[in-house]
Protein backbone atom coordinates (compact mmCIF):
# COMPACT_ATOMS: atom_id res chain seq x y z
CA UNK A 1 0.00 0.00 0.00
CA UNK A 2 1.18 3.53 -0.78
CA UNK A 3 1.09 6.22 1.93
CA UNK A 4 1.31 9.97 1.48
CA UNK A 5 4.74 11.30 2.53
CA UNK A 6 3.10 14.52 3.81
CA UNK A 7 0.05 13.39 5.82
CA UNK A 8 0.54 9.57 5.86
CA UNK A 9 -2.94 8.90 4.47
CA UNK A 10 -3.49 5.77 2.39
CA UNK A 11 -6.05 7.60 0.20
CA UNK A 12 -3.75 7.84 -2.83
CA UNK A 13 -4.74 8.00 -6.50
CA UNK A 14 -2.47 7.18 -9.44
CA UNK A 15 -3.23 8.90 -12.74
CA UNK A 16 -1.68 9.51 -16.12
CA UNK A 17 0.16 12.73 -17.01
CA UNK A 18 -0.99 13.91 -20.44
CA UNK A 19 0.88 16.14 -22.89
CA UNK A 20 -1.44 17.91 -25.34
CA UNK A 21 0.88 18.39 -28.29
CA UNK A 22 -1.16 21.11 -30.02
CA UNK A 23 -0.93 23.65 -27.18
CA UNK A 24 1.92 22.11 -25.12
CA UNK A 25 -0.21 21.70 -21.97
CA UNK A 26 1.09 19.04 -19.56
CA UNK A 27 -0.93 17.94 -16.57
CA UNK A 28 -2.60 15.08 -14.73
CA UNK A 29 -5.63 13.42 -16.29
CA UNK A 30 -7.85 15.04 -13.63
CA UNK A 31 -7.09 18.49 -15.14
CA UNK A 32 -8.77 17.43 -18.40
CA UNK A 33 -12.57 17.49 -18.49
CA UNK A 34 -13.88 14.05 -19.42
CA UNK A 35 -16.53 13.86 -22.16
CA UNK A 36 -17.52 10.27 -22.78
CA UNK A 37 -14.36 8.47 -23.87
CA UNK A 38 -12.43 11.67 -24.63
CA UNK A 39 -10.97 14.63 -22.74
CA UNK A 40 -11.06 18.42 -23.14
CA UNK A 41 -7.79 20.31 -22.67
CA UNK A 42 -7.98 22.85 -19.81
CA UNK A 43 -5.67 25.28 -21.65
CA UNK A 44 -7.02 25.45 -25.23
CA UNK A 45 -10.44 23.77 -24.69
CA UNK A 46 -9.99 21.43 -27.67
CA UNK A 47 -11.12 17.82 -27.54
CA UNK A 48 -8.22 15.38 -27.48
CA UNK A 49 -8.24 12.81 -30.26
CA UNK A 50 -8.93 9.24 -29.17
CA UNK A 51 -6.20 7.91 -31.49
CA UNK A 52 -3.65 9.99 -29.47
CA UNK A 53 -2.37 11.73 -32.61
CA UNK A 54 -2.48 15.08 -30.76
CA UNK A 55 -1.59 13.91 -27.24
CA UNK A 56 0.64 11.48 -25.40
CA UNK A 57 0.95 9.97 -21.96
CA UNK A 58 4.35 11.00 -20.62
CA UNK A 59 4.22 9.41 -17.19
CA UNK A 60 2.12 9.09 -14.07
CA UNK A 61 1.54 11.02 -10.90
CA UNK A 62 0.41 10.05 -7.44
CA UNK A 63 -2.07 12.34 -5.67
CA UNK A 64 -3.21 12.28 -2.06
CA UNK A 65 -6.98 12.65 -1.76
CA UNK A 66 -6.63 13.81 1.85
CA UNK A 67 -4.12 16.68 1.56
CA UNK A 68 -3.70 17.25 -2.23
CA UNK A 69 0.00 16.30 -2.19
CA UNK A 70 1.12 15.35 -5.70
CA UNK A 71 4.25 13.63 -6.94
CA UNK A 72 5.23 12.80 -10.54
CA UNK A 73 6.85 9.57 -11.57
CA UNK A 74 8.40 8.77 -14.91
CA UNK A 75 7.55 12.18 -16.41
CA UNK A 76 10.05 13.16 -19.05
Amino acid sequence: MIYCPRCHSSRMKRQEVIHHILCAYVGPEADFTQTGKSHICPKCHRQLKSDHSDNEIIGHCISCLACDYEESEGVS
